[in-house]
């Protein structure tokens, strides 16, 4: 039978009791670690300001816990610098599913709001950004701050991506081209954006995923010799679930000191599914806020993980990880950590291969072998993710304290 982990599901709220008691659910209060310009800016120009009218185009709300805290972090980020968001969210999946555009609201966004903004997530690729305005050029019609929040580039399913193409006269380089602030998670995505945008490249910050500001806790007693996130209807894991499955089962011979960390309901229900059928000693938790998330992962050793924001949660709580790597951002963010990625990545077409779960095994005797200097990479890169983030807020408050002044606001 499953043991229970203290902070597990069935002691955490539902979705609709914690809507209850916040109107930014799955995010505690105030991020962990915030430093910079939010400690005295009761100062800035901002801090008597009306709030900031947003429109806020974004990924959708659904059962996923990096899309959640995506969402939810916004308001509270923007608050530990008083700035008060009045935000208007525009599902970016709705628009392409239905086919719907935002060409005929331009006047309205113009007049109604402040600023417009974009993020987190991977608003670099090629659909998201190319579903917002049919026409290209429109960008140039929106006469409000355009800033883009935590994005960046992402596999294309349907065939080989060519960022390097890109350039100022596709959808994306007329965003970017147009954008007053613009962060972004990893260094390809800086180097596009620094391309794309050329001798004003200061308005691009290599700020992470703003979701680390939040699910950072302080270190927690290492009951766990393992962490894993491992889905198996998520996108392109549908191929590979079979041995996917195999891997997991592989790691019985941790038993007692496996942690399952499901980032949806789909996934605990699947952990619980073969948990039982193969009668596996793991523990499972599904967290639901910030904070829960951090917990269960820094009261682990190491990690194997799948989703990339299962490796930020990691990276921001200094858990060495390796990746069965489903998306080029995946590696993006790897290569930011360790010298030679690959040696601690496994891409998920691999997994088909015979000698798998020996390559499962290699790689995490490596992560073991080098943790000490894992972590104080992790600790380094969320350092400078720290200091671009402060860099984008202050530059934030200066660009709406400037409108301001100008009785634009």
């Amino acid at each position: 039978m499953t043991k229970i982990f203290q902070n597990r599901v069935h002691s955490q709220p539902s979705r609709q009791e914690a809507e209850k008691k916040s109107s930014t659910p799955y995010v505690d209060n105030k991020p962990h670690h915030v430093t910079g310009i939010a400690s005295d800016s009761d100062n800035t120009p901002l801090s008597n300001c009306k709030k900031i009218r947003a429109i806020h185009i974004c990924l959708p709300l659904d059962d996923n816990l990096g899309d959640e805290l995506a969402h939810a972090i916004i308001s509270p980020l923007f608050q530990q610098y008083n700035i008060d968001l009045e935000i208007k969210k525009i599902d970016v999946m709705k628009l392409m599913i239905e086919a719907k555009y935002m060409d005929d609201e331009i006047d309205s966004i113009n007049r109604s709001y402040d600023v417009v903004l974009i993020g987190a997530g991977g608003f670099m690729g090629y659909k998201l950004i190319d579903s917002i305005f049919y026409d290209a050029n429109n960008w140039y019609k929106i006469n409000i701050p355009v800033c883009f929040v935590g994005v960046g580039i992402i596999a294309n399913a349907g065939g080989l991506n060519f960022y390097s193409t890109l350039d100022d006269t596709s959808s994306l380089g007329k965003a970017l081209s147009i954008a007053k602030l613009v962060g972004v998670r990893d260094l390809n995505s800086w180097l596009l954006a620094s391309r794309i945008i050329g001798q004003d490249s200061n308005r691009i910050m290599l700020t992470g995923c703003p979701t680390m500001q939040f699910v950072r806790v302080p270190t927690q007693n290492k009951k766990y010799s393992i962490a894993i996130n491992i889905p198996f209807s998520h996108g392109v894991c549908q191929q590979f679930a079979d041995m996917l499955r195999i891997i997991v089962v592989s790691l019985k011979e941790n038993r007692n000191r496996v942690l399952w960390v499901c980032h949806s309901d789909i996934e605990e229900r699947e952990a619980k599914s073969l948990i039982k059928q193969c009668d596996l000693a793991f523990d499972i938790v599904r967290p639901r806020t910030s904070v829960e998330a951090g917990i269960a992962y820094s009261s682990c050793r190491l990690a194997l993980v799948v989703k990339a924001h299962a490796a930020i949660f990691c990276l921001a709580n200094k858990v060495p990880f390796g990746f069965i790597s489903y998306d080029i951002k995946c590696l993006q963010l790897m290569s930011m950590i360790v010298d030679d990625p690959y040696k601690y990545i496994i891409p998920i077409e691999l997994t088909v291969e015979p000698d798998i779960l020996q390559r499962v095994k290699n790689l995490l005797g490596h992560i073991e072998n080098t943790q000490m200097n894992f972590s104080l990479a992790e600790q380094l890169l969320s350092k400078y993710f720290d200091t671009e983030i402060n860099r984008y807020m202050k530059n934030f408050v200066d660009l709406l304290s400037s409108k301001k002044s100008n009785n634009k606001l």
